[in-house]
């Protein structure tokens, strides 16, 4: 299972570097990604056809919130925040190691980014 856990570990990062994730660019005006950190990895459903693979971890995200021209005349921010992430990825119940990506489903928390923002001070 070790050699399956590494596969789906890496085709996870591959996911969440080459994917814009929607629920961090809301977030900010720029963000890159800056590390990928995952937890574990379990196979939690089979089927008839596939065994489902999720991964767990955290997303390090540096963010951006102004253009350069921005942050270089102190209209702008930039700060890092750590996101809780969920990704699903499907293999073959005949080859549990040759993974399914174009049914990739990786899901990011925006942490409660927004709650309380619009709240009043007391």
């Amino acid at each position: 299972m070790k050699a399956v856990d590494k596969i789906v570990e890496n085709e996870t990062i591959n996911e969440a570097l080459s994917e814009t994730i929607q629920s961090i660019d809301q977030i900010a005006t720029h963000h890159s990604i800056e590390e990928v950190y995952i937890d574990n990895v379990t196979a939690f459903k089979i089927d008839a056809h596939y065994i489902w693979y999720r991964a767990r971890g955290i997303i390090t995200a540096g963010l951006q919130w102004g253009s350069n021209s921005d942050l270089r005349n102190d209209y702008g921010a930039e700060g890092e925040h750590e996101f809780d992430f969920e990704c699903d990825i499907p293999a073959p119940v005949e080859n549990p190691e040759e993974l399914e990506t174009s049914l990739i489903d990786l899901r990011v928390s925006d942490g409660g980014w927004y709650d309380n923002y619009y709240d009043e001070a007391p």
